[in-house]
Parts: structure tokens; C-alpha cells; sequence
């Protein structure tokens, strides 16, 4: 929390500091601010000469992340065997596979195949499968969070730790998708009644609450409430945008999410 309220010219001194390799390691990228990626976080990555592989895949995986979600395509990833990712942290090996899902460089059934069933009996799901599901929200590829949900539903709703709801709830927005492309409006409501953002880590709280608006437009949409409540969603969606600079996540962007 320091860190995140120093004013720039604070942060202009530490950055020496932030980038030392066990600064990083123990803080940078143990504390993920999603909130802060087009702010210092962000700024302070790109800075960051990596030394190892894994730290490499990482700052190249969240500066395609960050560009992406401000409106851009995401930029070329370099092709890793599934072999290659077995020794990564398992949200790290998952950070990969979105990233190259969001890059279009291969059909995401083929992704699916080659890289998240065989890694799925590597790593705990309910780990791995974090950055899978958002960049499949993002993509709109409501078919593949079935294919998962259906395979794997047990897996996903592990709670093993404390900050488990942070996985949880992106879970349960996949599936609220999923059950809203076909038409099934409880049990949508029954997947978007169980999210619980109060759970979610602060960092990662304006990151979720994209993702979370998509559900819930949709859901009130299909469910036939007057303009008026759709109108003030909508102001939520485009204040949310200007404030993390995700434009990704317009207001046009969320309307016709099923329209594809």
C-alpha cells in the first residue's frame, strides 16, 4: 500500500530499489497490482531487465496483458512447448497460455489440446486455469469456458487458501456466460448471485470488476430490466475504463459480447 500511494517523484527514487532482483521477486511479482498496470506498476516492469526464463515469460505475458486491455492486439508471443511451462509456477504456466490465446497465434481448440488438458494433470486447475479463463472472457470464446467448466468444475472451486475467492469469482463469471449463451437465466442467476467481489484482493478488485460488469449487464439485459438500470451499469462500465485505462472493456464491447 505504500508503494501504491507515493506520488511520482516518491517513485522516481525508488525505482532503483523496485528492481532489484529480490525486491521484484518477493514484491513486484508476488503483488500483482492489476489495478496499477497503466500506472507505476506497470511503468516499473518495463524497466526490469529479466534474468531468468520464467521472469522473462512473465513481463513479456503482463506488457501484452496491459496493451490488450488498453485497446490494442496483443503482440507476438514466442511459441513454448507444454514441456516447457512444467516447471513454471502454475498461474505463471496459465499467464502463457492466455497470453497466447489473446495473441490469435493458434485456434484456441488446438490450445486447449496441445497445452491445457495435458498441463491440467501438471498443475492444480483451480491455479492454472485463472489467466485461461479471463483471456477466453476477453476472446468471447463462451464454447471453450464450457469445455472447461464441464471438464474440470469439480477442480475450479478449490478452496485451499485464503485468497481462493479471487479464483472463484472469475470462475463463476465464466460460468454465468456460458449458462447466459444459452439462454438459461437461473442458472446464470444462481452463478452471478454466488460471485463475491467484497472477498477479492484490492490489487486485483477493478481487474475482477470488468469481467464482473460483463455478467452482469448481460444477465440484466436478458432478463428484460428497464433502461434505466442498464443505463447505470453502462456508467459504471465506461467510469471503470477511464479510471484503470482498460478501454478494452467498453460499453459497446460488453453490449455485444454475444453478438459474435
Amino acid at each position: 500500500m505504500f508503494i501504491r500511494n507515493l506520488d511520482p517523484e516518491g517513485l522516481v527514487y525508488l525505482t532503483p530499489v523496485m528492481i532489484l532482483p529480490n525486491f521484484r521477486k518477493s514484491i513486484l511479482y508476488f503483488y500483482i497490482d492489476h489495478e496499477h498496470f497503466n500506472g507505476y506498476y506497470g511503468d516499473v516492469l518495463y524497466q526490469i531487465t529479466p534474468i531468468t526464463e520464467e521472469e522473462r515469460v512473465f513481463l513479456s505475458c503482463i506488457a501484452g496483458l496491459r496493451d490488450f486491455m488498453s485497446g490494442y492486439d496483443f503482440p507476438i508471443v514466442d511459441i513454448l512447448r507444454p514441456a516447457d511451462l512444467k516447471g513454471f509456477y502454475p498461474v505463471l504456466a496459465g499467464r502463457y497460455v492466455g497470453a497466447l490465446i489473446l495473441s490469435g497465434r493458434k485456434p484456441a481448440s488446438h490450445i486447449l489440446n496441445r497445452y491445457v488438458h495435458p498441463l491440467c494433470q501438471k498443475f492444480a486447475p483451480h491455479y492454472f486455469l485463472l489467466e485461461v479463463f479471463t483471456a477466453l472472457i476477453l476472446k468471447g470464446d463462451v464454447k471453450s469456458l464450457e469445455t472447461l467448466i464441464q471438464r474440470y468444475y469439480e477442480e475450479l472451486y478449490e478452496m485451499d487458501h485464503w485468497y481462493a475467492h479471487q479464483t472463484i469469482n472469475i470462475y463463476l463469471i465464466g460460468e454465468c456466460l456460458v449458462y447466459l449463451s444459452e439462454h438459461n437465466l437461473r442458472r446464470a442467476q444462481i452463478a452471478f448471485d454466488s460471485i463475491q467481489l467484497h472477498f477479492t484482493s484490492i490489487p486485483y478488485l477493478p481487474y475482477t470488476q470488468h469481467f464482473y460488469r460483463i455478467a452482469e449487464w448481460n444477465l440484466l439485459h436478458q432478463t428484460g430490466v428497464p433502461q434505466n438500470r442498464l443505463t447505470s451499469v453502462e456508467e459504471n462500465i465506461a467510469e471503470l475504463a477511464a479510471t484503470t485505462g482498460f478501454h478494452r472493456f467498453s460499453v459497446e464491447f460488453v453490449q455485444s459480447y454475444f453478438d459474435a
